[in-house]
């Protein structure tokens, strides 16, 4: 890994590169009330996604037809950010619903580089697995990489271990295929492909902030949800670790934004309203994209589907039709590259769905119908339920992230869904009591949670059922949906945020210690034999008191549409923790703030 000093410049460098053409079409929709505001950095990524996408096609057609491609992103890259800085489109970026989520993104990045590359077991590292937070871990996260280099050299059907390039899907790889002079080349190829892919995976911040936008919460609430997150394990090693299962989850986080706008129902007992042709277009790529991503997004996007047949968010049956053509269409392009030119690009659909984790020529319909057949159905039911403890616990297949003091609180965290959400699991622990329902009822949109609550629930399901659930198909927290994960942060996130003030920021420092002690002190400390590069310690330090600044920022800001402190005590629980609490968002509340340079609060 190059000097942690030269990571800032190289952030903005991809990031524009990437980002820059998406983000000035999305912002010519806000100007035509296209899209809301809060889906802007989320509809960029969708559209500069989508032109990453072709560089696909274009280097599988030829490697000049390809170079030529990159050349051409590059210029078009260097005019949007030209374009972005000037006028309205400058003012745009500096509100508070672009300006903030980015600013996150940047700085959360910085940080967690640091964090991670501040413990290697050389010095100095050469390749990613140096570093003391997934020196355990497979390859998964440079398979994309491996596949963008055989593309690009002509040789797209060769095999990379034992998996043929058509067995993952393909936008990450893209997106490394259209930066190859940063992320294919000797030079740059370990340092620029990490820097992109987790950029790619940091789009779950965006989407984290458009749901909270969807739940209307107040702008300090926002701090302690994102407080929450960054300061946690699970989203620290899925960052950092760039398989592309954040960056699906964020595309089925955009789709719900899209298709659930809180508009649709504006009174008791009316018919939604139709979506606009611009949502529904819009929806249709994000599905596709979000399983060109990962197919893993598909627990999710079952039970979002389910919601949208429901009558109070059902809209006209042509829409329906068009997202579920749209995303078709998208999706099957890579169908036919894995049908027709590299077959039969299914060994992920035989292992998780069917069991089968050895390669296996016959088709999956023979494999799955084979492996429920020939299975007892007691032991079919014995392997739901091992799905169902997998969430909690078990003993058995699932490698360890890490060595070193507490690597049994980080190796559990990694594998299972329930011990990933570290503290935020006091949050589901808390709803279930009476007085804190009725706090989150007045404080979050109480429609809107229970839908995220509903499509979380129906996403468990799915995965409990449809993971054939032996020991290498059963439900780890990495073998799932990464916007079920997501949301299941985000709903007890909010639960957290509604407490009591004090309540609240005692939860939220816990967090964080409990984060600096076993994902940064324990680590760095492993033993003797480590090394602790000092620009990427420089790089923790300087990362983490600039997260901490922005999320103040945040928490100092009030959204718009943010549900209003109620005044009635009665509300809360009978303590002066209540009051205190609203009086004291009150204050918050006294003086909006749009822009990140606004007005002083």
């Amino acid at each position: 890994m190059r000097s942690g000093f030269l990571v800032p410049p190289l952030l903005l460098l991809q990031g524009a590169w990437f980002l820059a053409p998406g983000l000035l079409a999305a912002l010519v929709l806000l100007g035509r009330k296209r899209i809301p505001a809060h889906l802007t950095v989320l509809v960029a990524a969708l559209i500069s996604s989508l032109v990453a996408y072709l560089a696909f096609w274009a280097y599988l057609l030829h490697r000049s037809a390809g170079l030529a491609y990159t050349a051409g992103t590059a210029v078009v890259a260097a005019a949007a950010v030209v374009a972005l800085l000037r006028g309205d489109r400058r003012r745009l970026l500096r509100s508070a619903d672009i300006g903030l989520p980015l600013l996150l993104m940047f700085l959360v990045a910085l940080f967690y580089i640091g964090v991670t590359d501040g413990c290697t077991w050389r010095s100095p590292a050469t390749i990613v697995h140096d570093s003391c937070h997934v020196s355990q871990l497979p390859g998964d996260n440079v398979l994309p990489q491996m596949f963008a280099e055989n593309v690009a050299h002509g040789r797209a059907r060769d095999t990379f271990w034992t998996f043929q390039g058509s067995d993952r899907p393909p936008l990450q790889a893209a997106v490394a295929l259209q930066q190859s002079p940063l992320t294919l080349t000797t030079a740059w190829e370990v340092t620029g492909y990490q820097v992109i892919g987790q950029l790619l995976q940091l789009l779950w911040i965006p989407a984290l902030w458009a749901m909270c936008r969807m739940l209307r919460l107040s702008g300090r609430r926002f701090a302690i949800v994102f407080a929450l997150c960054v300061f946690n394990g699970f989203f620290l090693l899925n960052t950092y670790f760039v398989w592309p299962k954040l960056l699906a989850g964020a595309f089925v986080l955009l789709a719900i934004g899209l298709l659930f706008p809180g508009d649709r129902r504006p009174a008791p007992g009316e018919p939604p309203r139709p979506l606009t042709a611009w949502t529904v277009g819009l929806a249709g790529l994000a599905v596709a994209l979000a399983m060109l991503s990962h197919s893993g997004a598909v627990f999710t996007l079952i039970p979002v589907g389910v919601a949208l047949l429901l009558p109070r968010y059902r809209p006209p049956l042509r829409q329906l039709l068009t997202i579920g053509v749209l995303a078709l269409v998208l999706i099957g392009t890579w169908t036919a590259y894995q049908r027709l030119y590299d077959p039969p690009g299914d060994r992920l659909l035989k292992w998780h769905l069917a069991g089968q984790a050895e390669e296996d020529p016959r088709s999956f319909p023979a494999v799955l119908v084979d492996a429920y057949t020939d299975t007892p159905v007691k032991r079919i039911a014995l392997n739901k339920a091992d799905n169902v403890g997998a969430l909690f616990y078990t003993s058995e297949g699932c490698v360890s992230p890490t060595l070193g003091p507490g690597n049994v609180l980080r190796h559990k965290e990694f594998c299972h869904v329930a011990p990933s959400l570290e503290t935020l699991n006091v949050g589901w622990l808390l709803l279930l009591l009476p007085f804190v329902r009725r706090r989150l009822w007045t404080r979050a949109d109480p429609a809107r949670f229970r839908l995220l609550l509903g499509v979380t629930a129906g996403a468990l399901l799915c995965w409990v059922l449809l993971m054939f659930g032996n020991a290498p198909a059963l439900t780890f927290a990495f073998q799932g949906s990464y916007a079920t994960a997501m949301l299941l942060f985000l709903l007890a996130a909010t639960v957290i945020a509604v407490l009591p003030r004090r309540v609240a920021h005692a939860l939220v420092a816990l967090q964080v210690l409990y984060f600096g002690v076993v994902w940064v002190a324990l680590v760095w400390a492993r033993d003797s034999s480590v090394t602790h590069p000092p620009s990427y310690v420089t790089l923790t330090v300087i990362g983490a008191i600039a997260v901490g600044a922005a999320l103040f920022r945040i928490a100092r800001w009030q959204p718009d549409d943010a549900l209003p402190e109620p005044t009635d005590s009665a509300t809360g629980p009978p303590d002066d923790a209540a009051s205190e609490d609203d009086a004291a968002s009150e204050d918050d509340a006294a003086e909006p703030d749009q822009q990140i340079a606004g007005r002083p609060t």
